[in-house]
């Protein structure tokens, strides 16, 4: 440019327009991204991250293992996303930021208060990568928040504190904090999940479940409820929300407009079906009432949850699992119009709607979109080893759900030498135009290669068959 401008002076008039307009004309081509598909820069910015997916993850190298990924979009900027997840070949929580629909990402570690660990597979409490579905969120203050477990060797050995990152700047760059440590000897928190409305006072609420696990049995058996009105910087005493005689895998929580707030729990038979509970507080997480959802087997097989979603248009309560009643583990959805006091029929949930289909289905999560699109993602396993990622939708309140699959080859999970994918969902995040759908895939990897597994992102979209706005 600096060549061009010297020379300007000895061109003539007309080579000086020219010039002037080669250069408008480069300016133009670099702001767009080259438009090497032939179409105009709204067309480049729509189709960015819809086909193919994109890795969101700046870093390129090998010996890489994302997993259990979370993503969030801005409410007032869908071009604005964050991602997090777990490197488990790194032992480390990881974000990922784009403000570009996915055409550039900042990386980031999150750093754990002094003597905590990071992240890792197991805890010896029973505890798992400490990163999923409803991990990170952006508050009606528009802070980001993420949530995950860590130890403190030093202090509680392995037993897990629950962390809070915190961002001010969009994701760009996160402080974290001790949210609670391990109750007593020979406990520890684990699995934490979180959602973030706006406080009675103004600003942001912020609702975690989680675990309270018992090292010595390696067993988790207490669903557990902490609040902060004040964006994370006091919480309140952690409390069991589950009713006697104990809960596993509690949902995310989640916060109607009238202030009350729902989670689900399970509870697991050795020797029968699980019970599936939606706890119900109307005094912000004090206390609790009970209401059983549904009993089948295997209700979230080993350590998924069910997931909850509201649609204020329609005042509808959501729930979707995976059970074992067709004798293979498969998809349900199921709603309520009473705010969870009754539910529907279950509708289960397939390509070609066939629920008793060839496979398995597992590990799902549920989005609404402000207009009321439901969105569902979940994996399906049609051999051994192998996932593929689908996305249901419904236009008419949960009542028909239509599937696309959303990877364009298997998920080969061996390629992966931990072969955890089977423990940690997809997720989703709903805007009006799109289903921001991410997953743990390992088609980058080189077949030789067991540790090279990432976190793929694609927006699906309905191609204009999207309710109103």
């Amino acid at each position: 440019m600096s060549h061009d401008e010297s020379g300007q002076a000895k061109w003539p008039l007309l080579a000086m327009a020219g010039g002037g307009l080669l250069l408008l004309m480069a300016i133009v081509y670099v702001a767009t991204g080259g438009l090497d598909r032939g179409g105009s820069a709204d067309e480049d910015l729509a189709a960015r991250c819809a086909f193919p997916a994109c890795r969101a993850a700046e870093d390129p190298g090998l010996g890489r293992g994302y997993e259990g990924p979370s993503v969030a979009v801005n409410p007032q900027d869908e071009d604005h996303m964050v991602v997090v997840d777990a490197n488990m070949a790194a032992g480390r929580c990881m974000w990922h930021v784009t403000f570009d629909r996915g055409r550039e990402w900042t990386d980031g570690v999150f750093q754990e208060p002094e003597g905590y660990t990071g992240c890792r597979i197991n805890g010896a409490a029973g505890g798992h990568v400490p990163v999923g579905p409803a991990s990170v969120s952006f508050g009606p203050s528009g802070r980001v928040y993420a949530v995950y477990g860590s130890a403190n060797r030093a202090e509680h050995g392995s037993r897990e504190s629950l962390i809070l990152g915190t961002s001010t700047d969009g994701g760009e760059n996160f402080t974290t904090s001790v949210v609670a440590a391990p109750p007593g000897e020979g406990l520890s928190w684990a699995r934490p999940q979180m959602s973030v409305v706006r406080a009675p006072g103004g600003g942001d609420r912020i609702l975690l479940s989680f675990w309270m696990c018992r090292q010595v049995a390696n067993l988790c058996d207490s669903a557990m409820f902490s609040r902060s009105d004040d964006g994370g910087v006091t919480f309140t005493p952690p409390v069991v929300l589950n009713d006697p005689p104990a809960g596993q895998t509690p949902s995310e929580p989640l916060q109607t407009d009238d202030g009350t707030i729902y989670i689900t729990f399970a509870r697991r038979y050795a020797d029968g079906p699980t019970d599936l509970i939606l706890a119900r507080s109307a005094d912000g997480g004090a206390t609790f009432t009970y209401t059983t959802v549904d009993n089948q087997l295997a209700i979230g097989d080993r350590y998924d949850t069910a997931k909850l979603a509201f649609d204020e248009r329609l005042n509808h309560l959501y729930v979707v699992y995976s059970d074992g009643r067709t004798g293979g583990q498969q998809i349900f959805f199921r709603k309520s119009t009473d705010r969870g006091l009754t539910w529907g029929e279950p509708i289960g949930i397939a390509p070609g709607q066939d629920a008793q289909g060839t496979g398995t289905s597992r590990t799902p999560s549920i989005s609404v979109a402000p207009n009321g699109r439901i969105d569902l993602v979940y994996y399906r396993r049609p051999q051994a080893n192998t996932d593929n990622v689908f996305w249901a939708y419904s236009i008419d309140g949960g009542n028909r759900f239509t599937s696309r699959q959303v990877n364009d080859r298997p998920i080969r999970r061996y390629q992966f030498a931990a072969n955890i994918g089977d423990w940690y969902p997809p997720d989703v995040a709903s805007t009006n135009s799109a289903a921001v759908v991410v997953w743990s895939d390992t088609t980058n990897a080189p077949d030789q290669d067991q540790n090279a597994q990432d976190v793929l992102l694609r927006r699906m979209s309905l191609s204009g068959d999207e309710l109103p706005p």
